[in-house]
């Protein structure tokens, strides 16, 4: 919905350099997921009588869950406009049905098993039940890192996109953020 309201791509002026406009433009969806965060756990809580352990963990996480699931949604219609949305909407039905957070992992189809391990929701689902449960934190640990690189990969895209007006994304562009990105993690 934000990304009909607030226009995603197009600058209010002419900005001074790419980082700029980029940092305007994801500076109002970090906000705006804060608030969202903040209202649906307070909502969650205090209305649905959530019980949860440790509401920071919570409350980070969610937060970090909306910037992830915004800043994707960001790319796809920075880059590809009316159809990013479209995009954005078959990834939703793609990460609901294989996320196994409404079904069990094997009542899935097997043809649809393999994009568990790649959607960002699934990592979102284990992240909420190691939360909720208080069982441990080593899914929830492997949640963040996962939820944090692809809103570093998508920040990053962006940025790289930005400095470039007008130019498309290409898969080449996807690899090779992704590779940078695989060096910072495993390097450090």
């Amino acid at each position: 919905m934000l990304s009909i309201v607030y226009p995603l791509y197009d600058p209010a002026g002419k900005p001074k350099r790419s980082l700029s406009w980029l940092v305007s433009k994801s500076g109002v969806l970090l906000v705006v997921g804060l608030i969202q965060a903040l209202v649906l756990d307070v909502a969650m809580v205090m209305l649905l009588g959530l019980e949860v352990e440790a509401p920071l963990q919570f409350f980070g996480f969610s937060w970090l869950v909306s910037i992830t699931f915004l800043l994707i949604v960001q790319l796809l219609v920075t880059t590809l406009g009316n159809p990013g949305r479209f995009v954005a909407i078959v990834l939703l039905i793609l990460q609901l049905t294989t996320s196994a957070g409404t079904f069990p992992l094997e009542l899935i189809p097997s043809a649809l098993q393999p994009f568990n391990a790649w959607l960002p929701m699934t990592y979102t689902v284990s992240g909420y039940k190691e939360i909720l449960s208080a069982d441990g934190w080593q899914y929830l640990q492997q949640a963040i890192i996962y939820l944090a690189f692809v809103s570093t990969a998508c920040f990053f895209l962006l940025w790289d996109i930005s400095a470039s007006p007008g130019r498309k994304i290409s898969a080449d562009d996807v690899r090779s953020v992704m590779h940078k990105q695989l060096k910072i993690v495993y390097s450090g």
